[in-house]
C-alpha cells in the first residue's frame, strides 16, 4: 500500500496517511536452565527438543574435576590400580613399590617421607586382593581393584595423571546432564565443549575463558520453560512505509512501528485489536518520538492490569492508522 495523502490536502496539505496491520504467531520454546558462572558467561543447557517434555531433563554440575594421580602395577595377570586421594599435580612422580617379603594376609602398606607407597607382601602367596586390601588401608592411596592372582619380584609403577580434568555424562530416566569441572581451572568454553560433546538431547550454550569456581556447582536442577508462546509474526506485516518488531522490557505486548521518513509531527493515532472473540484486552498508542520515527503500541489486558499479547490466531491482529505531518 502506498503512502496516500490525507484526503483533505486542500487544508492540510502535507499530512501523509499511513494504515498497516500485523498479526501474531506461536513460537515453540525448548526447556532450558542456565549455569549461572560466578564470574564471566553464564552456561545455558537446552533441551534439543521443544514443548514441555523437555522440561523432564535435568542438569548437575560439581567440582569434582581433579584429576587424580594413579598408576598401575601388574600383578600376576590382574592390573593394581592405584591412586592417590589428593588431586593434582603434586602427587605426579611418586613412585608406589611392591616388595615381597611380608606375610600373606597381614601385608603392610607404608609411606616414606616423600610420599612414595612401599607394600609388602608375600611372593607367590599373596594375592591381588590381599594387596588392594593393604594398600586401601592407608589413608592416602586407593586400589580398587581385587583378584586372586599372585605373583613374584619387585613390582613398582610411578603416578601420573593428577591434572585439572572436565568431562560430562549422560544418565538415567528422565535424562540427566552431568559436568564435572575444576574449580579455578575448567573455563567456560572447555564446559560447553564437554557438555556438548555427553549430549544426545540437550545443547550447552556460551563461551569465554572465565573459568568456574567451586560455588558455581549445582544440585541436579530441571530444565523448563518448554511451553509454547506468542510472538509477534514477522510475515504478518501488511502495508508499506513503516517496519514493526517487538520490544518491551519483557518482550511482551509491546510492539514498536518505525517510520520510513522523518514526520516533525503525530497528528492523529488510532490503533484497535482484531480477536476472534471478545476479550478484555485493547490497543494503546504510546509515545512518538520524531527524532528516532517510532511509535510503540502496547497491547493491555485489563483484567490482568498488564501487557500481555492475545493468543494465536487467523484473526487476532493489530490494525493501526497514523495521520503524520510536516
Amino acid at each position: 500500500m502506498v503512502l496516500t495523502r490525507y484526503p483533505y490536502k486542500s487544508v492540510s496539505p502535507n499530512r501523509v496517511l499511513i494504515p498497516g496491520q500485523f498479526g501474531f504467531c506461536t513460537v515453540a520454546e525448548y526447556a532450558s536452565y542456565t549455569l549461572a558462572v560466578a564470574s564471566g558467561t553464564n552456561i545455558t543447557i537446552t533441551a534439543d527438543s521443544s514443548g514441555t517434555g523437555g522440561n523432564d531433563l535435568d542438569f548437575q554440575a560439581t567440582a569434582d574435576g581433579n584429576a587424580k594421580a594413579s598408576c598401575t602395577i601388574t600383578f600376576g595377570t590382574d592390573t593394581l590400580a592405584i591412586s592417590h586421594n589428593d588431586a593434582g599435580t603434586a602427587k605426579n612422580g611418586l613412585v608406589v613399590t611392591l616388595v615381597p617379603g611380608g606375610t600373606a594376609g597381614s601385608e603392610v602398606a607404608t609411606e616414606d617421607a616423600s610420599g612414595n607407597l612401599l607394600v609388602s607382601y608375600q611372593a607367590s602367596t599373596s594375592t591381588t586382593t590381599q594387596v588392594a586390601a593393604a594398600i586401601n588401608g592407608h589413608a592416602n592411596w586407593v586400589c580398587p581393584t581385587t583378584g586372586t592372582q599372585t605373583a613374584t619380584g619387585v613390582l613398582s609403577g610411578t603416578t601420573s595423571g593428577g591434572t585439572a580434568a572436565t568431562w560430562a555424562e549422560e544418565s538415567g530416566t528422565p535424562t540427566k546432564l552431568h559436568l564435572h569441572f575444576t574449580d579455578a581451572s575448567t573455563d567456560v568454553d572447555a564446559a560447553v565443549a564437554a557438555l556438548n560433546g555427553a549430549s544426545s538431547v540437550m545443547t550447552a550454550s556460551g563461551s569465554g575463558s572465565h573459568t568456574l569456581a567451586s560455588g558455581d556447582a549445582v544440585a541436579k536442577q530441571d530444565l523448563s520453560g518448554g511451553v509454547d508462546a506468542v510472538a509477534f509474526d514477522d510475515d504478518s506485516v501488511e502495508g508499506e512505509g513503516f517496519s514493526v518488531a517487538r520490544s518491551g522490557a519483557a518482550g511482551v505486548g509491546e510492539y514498536t512501528v518505525t517510520l520510513d521518513r522523518h514526520y516533525d509531527k503525530l497528528f492523529c493515532a488510532d490503533a484497535t485489536l482484531q480477536l476472534s472473540s471478545a476479550a478484555d484486552q485493547y490497543v494503546l498508542a504510546g509515545t512518538y518520538d520524531s527524532s528516532a520515527k517510532t511509535i510503540k503500541f502496547t497491547v493491555w489486558d485489563k483484567s490482568a492490569g498488564a501487557a500481555g499479547d492475545p493468543t494465536q490466531g487467523a484473526n487476532k491482529r493489530i490494525h493501526f492508522l497514523l495521520i503524520c505531518e510536516n
